[in-house]
């Protein structure tokens, strides 16, 4: 498997079992990792079904196959080494491929494992070696000398010592995923492992087949792949056929005796036509080959995720995980530090000072070291904190004497500014308690350890100005706005804060509060730690409100006892307030006489334009119509009734008599500021025209309007009336039939009857004639 690693199987817990439905499933790798490199370890589980209280094998089990890679590091030591030292002690374990040496001043000697040996590799920067020279065995336990030369250790420090030793040889076993088994038929049949089942399956056409046969049954015959895993890790492949014979309704009436031809594949393969079930693939980094197991060519790809792509001519393959190992140690060497001292001012805000070399600082930096062979102390770093926090940071490296690139530095706020410089020598690292050819760092004090730093401070005064606001809206509207306030001496903005909260001012007692009330216009409140003023003007109000007065008393800093810096200065806030009101729309209607009619008079929100902006106060939905008296309900004598519902709808029933145009109503709305709004609802009742009697009966139905008289059968004209309230009325009387002998003179017992009446017989008379009289009477003419 790994180099210094067994493997073996362990029992699951009861509790596993019970769980996962597992037995054996725990498959151990364990060991002493002895070679470091690429190991790529394949795993196969196969499972079985316990249908009862037994253990039976069932050869239907389900496969699993997997790959484990390990990737495992070199281990290195390299040895502390002191100043100028021309050798750095080095020991790299069994299995690496390559190291590379990075000393302090960036020179690099890579080497390279060959035929167990070190030697120099090409792109070596140490000018203290050649290409390919020896200098040391490969071998876990055997230390060997790196030749430098005495400026790649001149620097000094912690752990400044690099060695970076790496291994990219490769072995990998991969399982089989596809054989070649025999069949009844005496030819080889391919089956492919089914990672998401878990079986070998063969082609569909293979696995299943039904032969119509001429007298309408059917040979149905399947084939399933059966595997025996051996021992040794060998494996027996069956193909179990079985066949039966279905009738014309598809029921099976018989069942031929199953086959189970066997195919042996041994555990590892040996040649490219293929006979085992797993291979071993090898990569040798120093001369960038692959080999196989089975003496088969390989194929390699080096995938972008750190991975390998391998196959072998004999079928095999899988993905590597891994491409390389990599491990690092380090060495370190001593140095004494540089010192700095400075000291504090006072200056006012808005002043530009020089950090550096500002003569009331007093910055004075030394080393001995650098003093004593001409070397240059440098400053790394000059850091301004102000005194809300704010850094500035100068990292450019440049000579502690001539540093002028922290100059120009303006002091905006008030308080205490901290400046801390800080200073490195030449050599840059500084350690202790290490020992030259031990492997501990010591007390490590970090890469550019050898440092000092001073910290001063410049204590900064100032005032404050207050800066006045306005703000416009409509009607109703809740207005915001901030007053601003600055620094008088450089005009960079004071802003309130939890420390330092904005307050309005009473006009009344000249106190503080946070809300303040104007009689007859609205209220005002201010947010503490921003500053911002709210009104919430009353709902009737308008025109320009009563300034508000903002005062801050800001906490500008700290001196250098940490007592407050303040300052107070006030601002005011005007809003204004532009009117709006709703508009309406009356409305009218006409109907006929005793109907109701409905009318809808229409109301806006009124609009105003802001800033450029049209704004709108909406109708108030909430508040439901009603007549001008608050009412939704009035009756008008001698008119009607109105109700409104509501959604604004008017509903006027007339009295039975009138007619005309009515006096309407005035329905009020409000808009959400509570202004109120009219309009006029006029209904129009028009008269009718009637067909009456003499006796004022109804004599065929009414009709809207003035209409002009008609025709009533069985009735004659009379006159037509116009009546007081404006109806039209058409009066008629019925018509009679009269039985008369020639002489014109009634005939007895026989009197005039009402309407068109047909003749009679009458006895002792003989009809003569009919006759339609002038005014619609009928007459019947008799003789005796």
């Amino acid at each position: 498997l790994i180099p210094g690693t067994k493997y073996s199987v362990a029992n699951s817990t009861s509790e596993e079992q019970a769980a996962d439905q597992t037995n054996m499933g725990k498959g151990i790798i364990s060991g002493k990792l002895t070679e470091a490199g690429i190991y790529t370890v394949s795993v196969f589980a196969k499972d079985y079904d316990k249908l009862a209280n037994n253990n039976v094998w069932n050869q239907s089990g389900q496969e699993a196959h997997a790959t484990v890679t390990l990737v495992v590091k070199p281990k290195i030591e390299v040895q502390n080494v002191e100043t100028y030292s021309t050798v750095v002690p080095v020991k790299i374990s069994k299995g690496a491929s390559s190291a590379k040496v990075t000393m302090p001043d960036g020179t690099v000697t890579n080497l390279k494992a060959v035929n167990g040996k070190w030697l120099v590799d090409s792109g070596s920067t140490n000018t203290a070696v050649s290409e390919n020279q020896e200098l040391g065995i490969v071998d876990s336990d055997t230390v060997f000398n790196i030749p430098v030369t005495s400026e790649a250790t001149a620097k000094v420090g912690v752990d400044n010592i690099r060695v970076e030793a790496s291994a990219e040889n490769v072995k990998g076993t991969f399982l089989r995923e596809q054989v070649e088994l025999n069949g009844t038929d005496g030819q080889k049949h391919t089956a492919t492992f089914n990672k998401a089942t878990g079986h070998w399956e063969l082609p569909g056409d293979y696995a299943e087949s039904k032969t119509l046969n001429g007298d309408g049954t059917t040979r149905w015959t399947k084939r399933q792949v059966y595997t025996e895993a051996q021992q040794d890790g060998g494996m027996k492949f069956y193909i179990y056929e079985y066949i039966r014979q279905l009738d014309s309704t598809g029921k099976v009436t018989s069942v031929e005796t199953p086959t189970r031809p066997e195919t042996i594949y041994v555990s590892k393969n040996t040649n490219q036509v293929g006979d085992g079930m797993s291979v071993t693939v090898t990569y040798d980094k120093h001369s960038n080959t692959w080999a196989s197991s089975d003496g088969t060519e390989v194929t390699a790809t080096k995938l972008e995720n750190d991975s390998w792509e391998v196959h072998t001519k004999s079928g095999f393959g899988g993905i590597i995980r891994g491409t390389i190992a990599t491990n690092t140690d380090v060495a370190t060497v001593v140095n004494t530090k540089p010192t700095a001292t400075s000291q504090d001012y006072t200056s006012t805000k808005g002043t530009a000072v020089d950090l550096r070399n500002e003569a009331k600082a007093a910055v004075s930096i030394s080393d001995s070291e650098d003093t004593k062979y001409g070397k240059t102390t440098y400053i790394t770093r000059i850091t301004v904190t102000s005194p809300s926090g704010v850094q500035k940071v100068f990292d450019t490296k440049q000579d502690a004497n001539n540093y002028n690139i922290a100059s120009g530095y303006s002091l905006n706020e008030v308080g205490v500014y901290t400046v801390k410089i800080d200073v490195i020598d030449s050599n840059g690292n500084y350690t202790t308690e290490a020992t030259i050819s031990g492997t501990e760092s010591g007390v490590d004090h970090g890469v550019d350890s050898s440092t000092a730093t001073t910290t001063y401070h410049i204590t900064v005064t100032d005032t404050i100005e207050g800066h006045n606001v306005t703000s416009t809206d409509i009607q109703g509207a809740t207005q915001k706005e901030t007053p601003t306030f600055t620094s008088v001496g450089d005009g960079s903005p004071v802003k309130p804060s939890a420390s330092s909260p904005a307050k309005l001012v009473d006009p009344k007692t000249g106190g503080f509060v946070d809300t303040l009330t104007i009689d007859g216009q609205g209220t005002y409140s201010i947010n503490n730690e921003t500053g911002e003023v709210t009104f919430v003007p009353l709902k009737t109000f308008t025109g320009t409100a009563t300034p508000v007065t903002v005062s801050l008393t800001a906490k500008l800093g700290k001196d250098a006892n940490y007592t407050d810096i303040t300052a107070t200065a006030t601002a005011t806030y005007t809003p204004t307030v532009i009117p709006v009101k709703p508009t309406s729309t009356d409305d009218e209607s006409e109907g006929p006489k005793g109907q109701t009619q409905n009318g809808t008079p229409t109301f806006t929100g009124g609009k105003v334009e802001v800033n450029g902006v049209e704004k709108t106060v909406e109708i108030d939905e909430n508040v439901k119509p009603t007549f001008d008296d608050g009412t939704t309900k009035k009756v008008v004598p001698g008119e009607g009734t109105y109700t409104i519902d509501e959604n604004g709808v008017v509903t006027f029933t007339p009295e039975k008599d009138f007619v005309g145009k009515a006096s309407g109503v005035t329905v009020k709305r409000v808009d959400k500021n509570g202004t109120e709004i009219t309009a006029k609802y006029t209904p129009t009742v028009r008269p009718i025209t009637s067909f009456v009697d003499t006796e004022g009966n109804t004599l065929i139905p009414t009709e809207d309007g003035e209409q002009p008289k008609k025709d009533i059968p069985g009735y004659r004209f009379v006159e037509t009336k116009k009546l007081p309230n404006g109806d039209t009325e058409h009066v008629y009387e019925k018509v009679k039939t009269s039985h008369k002998d020639k002489e014109g003179n009634e005939i007895p017992g026989y009197p005039s009857e009402d309407g068109e009446q047909p003749k009679k017989d009458i006895p002792g008379y003989r009809f003569v004639e009919t006759k339609k009289l002038p005014n619609g009477d009928t007459e019947h003419v008799y003789e005796k």
